[in-house]
C-alpha cells in the first residue's frame, strides 16, 4: 500500500514540477487510436499508407492532435495522451503517459 501511495505522490510531484510531461525530443499528443508498430503496419499497407520502420517497440498513435487549447493542456473525449517523437495525424515513437489533474 505504501508503494502505491509513493508512486501516486511521485506522479503528482512530477506533474506539478513540469509543464511538459514528455522526455526531451518528444511532445505531447492526443490520439484517438493507439497500437503497436506490428499491429499498425499490416493495416497501413492494406490502406495504401506507408508502414512504420523500424519496429522499435514504441507505439503508433493515429488521428492525433495537439492537446493545447490556449493555455490549457489536456486531451478531450476518447483521445489518449501520448508522448511522441514524430508527430502528425499519425504519430510514431510514442509511449503512454498519465496526466494527473490537480
Amino acid at each position: 500500500m505504501f508503494a502505491r501511495l509513493f508512486a501516486v505522490a511521485s506522479l503528482v510531484a512530477f506533474a506539478v514540477a513540469t509543464d511538459d510531461p514528455c522526455d526531451a525530443g518528444s511532445s505531447l499528443q492526443c490520439c484517438k487510436g493507439v497500437s503497436t508498430v506490428s499491429e499498425y503496419n499490416p493495416t497501413a499497407q492494406s490502406q495504401g499508407l506507408t508502414p512504420v520502420v523500424p519496429d522499435d517497440g514504441t507505439l503508433v498513435g493515429t488521428n492525433c492532435s495537439s492537446p493545447f487549447f490556449g493555455s490549457i493542456s489536456y486531451c478531450q473525449g476518447d483521445k489518449e495522451p501520448l508522448c511522441c517523437k514524430y508527430n502528425g495525424t499519425t504519430s510514431t515513437g510514442c509511449y503512454p503517459i498519465v496526466i494527473v489533474d490537480l
